[in-house]
């Protein structure tokens, strides 16, 4: 854009927000918070951090609960977020009887999200449109869960189907069921997307590898400066 209106490309550089991977790590996986995710220590967990609103399509994902329960009728589904569809997407739950495998547990505490993200199995994003990679999504990449996320905009350019994650045709609750028992059913297909998720982040959106070049953006326009 910034060419496009007659800026010139040498010059343009692009900062990604970063990504903590200290603190969005593996070994914050926990197996008691797995356990009061799931209820018991045998369910498997979905987890979905995006805001309830309408641009990121949380109804889809409830639509898609009954067709993974049907495979996996142990599988529970944790859904982090406030926003104005809350009442809506309890009652969507209720009406088709999923209510009982869906966890709303509303705003986490910053303290608390890295491990209760690292202690899920799947993290899922229904969003329509997202500008580049969302920081959810790359915190979930970062503590090696494997990502199913819609394939809308950039999204592609981060994660490679079946490599670094999985991608599903946006507001489609079947094509995201799918995806969600393939995941479940796979362990070693989890852990290769989790283990290729968090080594994108590594190699493009680390928060010290960004900040890195983000001073040496700095560093060498004092030099420019000053010479």
């Amino acid at each position: 854009a910034l060419v496009n209106l007659g800026a010139d490309a040498a010059k343009v550089e692009i900062i990604f927000f970063g990504t903590d991977t200290d603190k969005f790590h593996p070994r914050r996986r926990d197996m008691k918070v797995h356990t009061e995710l799931g209820g018991d220590d045998s369910a498997q967990v979905v987890i979905s951090l995006r805001r309830l609103e309408p641009i990121y399509d949380i109804p889809t994902l409830i639509n898609a609960v009954p067709h993974v329960l049907k495979d996996l009728p142990r599988t529970r589904f944790v859904i982090v977020g406030s926003g104005s569809l809350l009442d809506s997407l309890k009652a969507q739950a209720s009406d088709l009887s999923v209510i009982h495998a869906i966890n709303f547990l509303g705003q986490l505490k910053e303290e608390t999200l890295a491990g209760v993200v690292a202690s899920s199995d799947v993290y899922v994003s229904t969003s329509l449109s997202d500008a580049g990679l969302s920081a959810s999504t790359a915190e979930a990449m970062s503590s090696e869960v494997p990502v199913i996320i819609s394939d809308v905009l950039e999204n592609g350019q981060w994660v490679e189907h079946g490599v670094s994650g999985l991608l599903f045709k946006g507001g489609d609750p079947e094509s995201l069921a799918d995806c969600i028992v393939t995941v479940l059913k796979n362990n070693d297909l989890r852990r290769k997307l989790g283990q290729n998720g968090r080594q994108v982040i590594n190699e493009r959106n680390s928060l010290a590898g960004q900040m890195h070049r983000m001073h040496g953006l700095y560093e060498n326009l004092a030099a420019k400066t000053t010479g």
